[in-house]
């Protein structure tokens, strides 16, 4: 069984794209004939598939044969976690010698002197497999979370960052979502691997491909709701999480008091712990213009503020018309020292020289674009497809390079401005 699983393991670790028996034969150890004759059977019992192309004859590990070596690889680290030690089923049958002919009845004699050996081995080897059987649906299930992170878009929208270890010799792990309204889906696997996901209802099925840790990338439209001008944001969470707040909002009430609290970019961002939380936010040009509407109630010297209003009135109407000139001047300047505030493609090259070259051409895209441009417009000018485009636009998010916003309910794609090079080193 040794020698089986040495030939599964060089297998598995060939990939879709296989190996030939020449690469077993040196992996594994082992010599061509005996390989060969491994091989065979292996792929009798479906778990190796026999491919012939020009040359050469690939082995590939089938689906049945990564689950039966995943299973078996789980049963090794059992087994030595406990100190025990596992004998093949031919270990416990000696070889018979026939040195006489038959009896007339038929019966055959045979001595076995290490009976009372196998009496031992055997119980042991039975409750192993029992306990394997036990812990497997335990191991199945085992995940941690890293980390999670959310950011609260001002149209309600949240997008959700989540980084998870699961087990490598998973060869699918089902993962529950916040919610059921998923936008932008993205799963990436060990060495940035685009993995497979299917959503189902409120979770999703992701094909592992043997990784032992994940990144899920998505927006979800089910945790914020509105009731006028009040906004609520609603989660139960597993584990710690941090949450970033919109531009411009002020939380007004809150379930579960935060662990930390700091301002980024001039915007909230809350760490908390497990379990449910709630948040209530306005935005602050909701709080602003409602501050008037309370001082028009009082009616202390009404006529007062009729006079004081029609002075202010007459003033400001007078400084408009002497300041219109020096604004029309002042125009062209500003919208000048605005277009400046995006760094030009060759201090970005620069500062960023490992940049790619599919990425640095999104760049010179979006920089021609008057420094923003949105998702659907980079997929149409590139013909890449919705998983492939936002991977690409991440990355460069991960870089520094750019940040997206949302706008009506998409994606923008805007580079950064004003930072300094020390920033971009960092």
């Amino acid at each position: 069984m040794g020698i089986m699983g040495d030939i599964l393991d060089v297998t598995a670790n060939g990939g879709r794209d296989g190996i030939i028996i020449s690469a077993i034969s040196r992996k594994a150890n082992l010599s061509h004939y005996a390989v060969l004759d491994k091989c065979e059977k292996l792929v009798e019992a479906g778990l190796v598939e026999s491919i012939k192309n020009d040359r050469n004859r690939i082995f590939q590990i089938t689906e049945k044969g990564l689950g039966f070596f995943q299973e078996f690889k789980r049963f090794q680290l059992l087994v030595e976690s406990m100190n025990l030690r596992y004998w093949s089923v031919a270990s416990f049958i000696e070889p018979i010698q026939l040195k006489q002919p038959l009896g007339d009845d038929g019966i055959l004699f045979v001595r076995n002197e290490s009976i009372l050996d196998t009496m031992v081995k055997t119980p042991l080897l039975v409750a192993s497999m029992i306990i394997v059987a036990a812990l497997i649906p335990i191991q199945s299930s085992f995940s941690s979370t890293r980390d999670l992170d959310l950011i609260i878009y001002p149209d309600g929208s949240t997008h959700i960052s989540t980084e998870i270890d699961i087990d490598p010799f998973l060869t699918d792990y089902e993962l529950n979502l916040f919610g059921s309204t998923v936008d932008n889906l993205v799963v990436v696997g060990d060495n940035e691997f685009l993995l497979d996901a299917s959503i189902m209802g409120d979770s999703v099925l992701i094909q592992t491909f043997g990784s032992s840790v994940i990144t899920i990338d998505y927006d979800i439209h089910d945790l914020v709701s509105k009731q006028g001008r009040l906004w609520t944001f609603s989660l139960d969470s597993p584990s710690n999480f941090t949450l970033l707040l919109p531009k411009n909002s002020a939380i007004v009430g809150m379930i579960n008091l935060p662990i930390n609290m700091e301002i980024i970019n001039d915007q909230n961002q809350l760490t908390l712990s497990p379990g449910k939380t709630e948040i209530d936010y306005l935005f602050s040009s909701t709080i602003s213009n409602s501050i008037p509407d309370t001082n028009i109630e009082t009616n202390y010297f009404p006529y007062a503020i009729i006079g004081v209003v029609s002075l202010i009135a007459l003033i400001g109407s007078v400084i408009i018309i002497r300041s219109k000139q020096k604004n029309h001047k002042l125009m062209e300047p500003n919208e000048i020292s605005k277009k400046n505030t995006t760094l030009d493609l060759e201090t970005i090259f620069k500062l960023k020289s490992d940049l790619r070259e599919d990425d640095k051409e999104l760049v010179k895209f979006i920089f021609n674009s008057g420094g923003e441009a949105l998702e659907s417009e980079l997929r149409k000018k590139f013909l890449q497809p919705r998983t492939t485009m936002w991977r690409a636009v991440k990355r460069l998010e991960r870089e520094g390079v750019i940040e997206i916003e949302k706008k009506d309910l998409q994606n923008l794609v805007k580079l950064r401005k004003s930072m300094g090079e020390e920033e971009w080193k960092n």
